[in-house]
Formats: structure tokens, sequence, C-alpha cells
């Protein structure tokens, strides 16, 4: 199966530190699994998460751009979602105090030329990250 993604490239937009805030679930363990071709990768991402006890909850935003979303569930079972341009959003009163999220996403990294995520550079899968 072939799609298209369509890559606008606009100049980035500035991120300071002061920008982001904590937020007030905590990512106890992350799982991942990628099933990897230039074309097309599917992305299994698991979260297992739990809301901090001294914060009150909060919408929970996930940021993604180029994918295509093929799945979200929520201890197992579809929970409703907002898209967005820069990704997704889950609202709070849908998240349990300790919950698993699992996401199934498609991108293609031989058209993402954004150098970010997941790319092709010459013949070679290569990841990149803000870290």
């Amino acid at each position: 199966m072939f799609f298209e993604v369509e890559n606008n490239i606009q100049q980035p937009k500035t991120l300071y530190r002061l920008d982001y805030k904590p937020s007030p679930y905590l990512i106890n363990e992350v799982k991942l699994n990628f099933l990897l071709d230039h074309r097309q990768t599917k992305v299994i991402s698991q979260l297992f998460c739990t809301q901090i006890e001294s914060t009150h909850p909060e919408d929970l935003f996930l940021d993604g751009e180029g994918l295509t979303l093929l799945s979200l569930t929520l201890n197992g079972h579809e929970v409703p979602y907002q898209v967005h341009e820069h990704g997704i959003l889950i609202e709070q009163k849908c998240l349990p105090s300790t919950f698993v999220l699992e996401i199934i996403n498609l991108c293609s990294p031989i058209n993402n030329l954004a150098l970010s995520g997941l790319y092709v550079s010459d013949q070679a899968m290569i990841t990149q990250c803000e870290a």
C-alpha cells in the first residue's frame, strides 16, 4: 500500500525552555516496535502512564507531524480524540489516573524532508530528535 505524505516545509518555530511546562502525567515505561521500510514504516508505541498525585488532570496533547494515525487506544479501548495540525488531543475527562496508551502510526521516511524524526539519507534510515 502506498500513500503520499505532504511535506509543507515551513520556517521552524523557535521554542525556548520557558515554553515547556511539566506534564501532570508520568510516563513510567515506553515500548516501541518499528516495522521499518523506506516508503512506509509502521510504529507501534505503548506508553505506560500515571497521573502525578500532586497535580490536577489536564488534557493530553501528543505532538506529531507527517504521520498517518491508524489506531489509538487507552487501556485497550478506543478513546475519543481531536486531530490538530501538529498532533492529537485527548481530553482529561477520558484519562484515568493510570493508563496504557497504545498508538499505531504510519510514516514515510523517504518522503520526510524535514530531517526530523525518521528519515532516509543516502539509503540509510536515520532518526533525529531534539535531545
